[in-house]
């Protein structure tokens, strides 16, 4: 983890690369389940990682013991990025002062950002600026309004995926998993035994 974390220019304020406070096996392999969310985002490897450990629900004890939180009864969110005017409010684009158009007055600082952060340190700290100053940040819970109030729900049958018709139909020997139908009927199979 140090060294993708290093790779990736996060600053080492404690010397361990945020990991100084993380000691034993569970916490540790946290940690590792959380750096690949971060390092494989987008990448299609959160649902197979979710999956293999059983994070998606606490029904085993494994988000409890990796110190994760089960998506399981959660609901998709979002961020609304604003700009926000010289008074505080939320700039709408029909009004008639843009706050990132020049030459007006007390408007936000544009700058040439590969000239006037020669370090890591100084770009964090310019973006928070614009953040604390400029920008609104808004969560949104509401992405999907034909279905207000569904939540997330994971059922332990699908940590084991069943068998497709065509690998059945290969074999009569082959026993649907359980939790799923099959053409036969009803899964009979138990991975865990």
């Amino acid at each position: 983890i140090k060294s993708i974390r290093a790779r990736a220019g996060v600053e080492n304020l404690d010397g361990e690369y945020g990991l100084a406070a993380v000691s034993g096996r569970d916490p540790l392999f946290g940690a590792v389940i959380r750096e690949r969310q971060v390092e494989f985002a987008y990448e299609g490897k959160r649902f197979f990682d979710l999956r293999r450990w059983l994070l998606f629900n606490n029904d085993f004890g494994t988000c409890t013991r990796l110190g994760v939180t089960p998506i399981d009864g959660t609901r998709r969110t979002g961020y609304f990025i604003t700009a926000k005017n010289l008074n505080g409010s939320k700039y709408v684009g029909t009004q008639a002062v843009d706050p990132f158009i020049k030459p007006a007055t007390g408007n936000a600082p544009l700058v040439n950002r590969d000239s006037a952060f020669a370090t890591t340190a100084a770009y964090n700290n310019f973006v928070d600026y614009m953040y604390d100053n400029y920008f609104v940040v808004t969560e949104r819970d509401n992405l999907d309004p034909t279905t207000a109030g569904w939540k997330f729900k994971w059922f332990n049958e699908y940590y084991f995926l069943g068998f497709s018709s065509s690998i059945l139909n290969s074999s009569s020997y082959l026993e649907q998993t359980k939790g799923w139908d099959g053409l036969r009927g009803p899964g009979t199979f138990d991975p865990l035994l």
